[in-house]
């Protein structure tokens, strides 16, 4: 274990209505604790920062949030600003779910989706990268099988903090593993080669810099995602909820939004993608949000 060289914090308030239960399950996911281990109210989470090994301790209180950030190395001036914002993010701040629910905490259809009330925020990653190569991950096969691909992608880049704890990787290092290296951990070769066209499309794009509030940039940023070979409609959608907090992407492809459906309307017979696709087009632009409220409901 070395000594961390720096060492950096960032404090923030928490809305009354905030729920450290939306956050800290998402980073849960691998029970090994490889590159994030969550204790009580406190999560610990490894990532590189412009080629920096960095070590995040997140920290709820007392209706405050405190970020600490520990490196070996010496970061930049503008260090604050970018994990203040990337605390927000994080924690689902920039989430405008107040206006949600001044459109919709009456709807009688989505009544049954608010049994833990209307405060439901989407727990983000640190990165846009993280968030669009998880999706890549993720892509059609269960959550349990994704963890442990994400998992052995982690160990095989092998970038570690200052204290042990493993760093999701960033686009740049994940590009310089090979698809035959990836293949050999678990990748089928078309989703290891959709992984280094992600990489080689975000060495050169600054996806943190975009803003998940704002349409246009979304849908500047979705088009040019699609463009790439393996890359469809459903991790497009899922990587910008997770990465930017955006909530209009439709995510009516989702295997466990559509059993949530079925669940919803007691319907007989298995919700098919255009029908969630119909039913989610009112609530634009809180579609993606929408679907959060209909995996909690099932507990997805």
């Amino acid at each position: 274990m070395k000594e961390a060289v720096f060492k950096g914090e960032v404090t923030l308030s928490l809305p009354p209505d905030f729920r450290i239960t939306d956050i800290l399950p998402f980073h849960q996911r691998d029970e090994s604790a490889l590159a994030e281990e969550v204790i009580d109210q406190r999560l610990r989470k490894g990532m590189i920062w412009k080629g920096i090994p960095i070590e995040l301790k997140l920290i709820f209180l007392d209706q405050q949030a405190t970020l600490h950030i520990e490196s070996s190395e010496l970061l930049t001036e503008n260090w604050r600003h970018h994990f203040l914002r990337c605390m927000k993010r994080m924690c689902g701040l920039t989430q405008p779910i107040e206006l949600f629910r001044q459109q919709w905490g009456g709807s009688e259809q989505l009544q049954p989706l608010f049994q833990y009330g209307t405060s439901l925020r989407f727990a983000l990653t640190p990165t846009v990268f993280e968030a669009l190569s998880w999706a890549v991950v993720s892509q059609q096969i269960s959550v349990k099988a994704a963890v442990k691909l994400r998992h052995r992608m982690i160990q095989l880049c092998s970038t570690q903090t200052h204290s042990g704890l493993y760093c999701y990787p960033d686009a740049r290092t994940l590009s310089k593993v090979s698809t035959s290296s990836l293949q050999i951990i678990g990748f089928p070769k078309a989703k290891a080669d959709t992984m280094q066209r992600l990489c080689d499309f975000a060495l050169y794009t600054s996806l943190d810099e975009l803003d998940g509030n704002n349409a246009t940039e979304m849908d500047g940023l979705s088009k040019q995602l699609l463009a790439i070979k393996g890359i469809g409609h459903w991790t497009v959608n899922y990587g910008l909820l997770r990465g930017y907090g955006y909530l209009d992407g439709s995510l009516h492809g989702d295997i466990a939004l559509r059993r949530a459906l079925q669940l919803l309307w007691q319907h007989p017979d298995d919700v098919t993608d255009k029908q969630a696709e119909q039913w989610l087009m009112q609530f634009s632009p809180w579609r993606a949000l929408v679907a959060a409220y209909l995996w909690q409901y099932t507990g997805a």
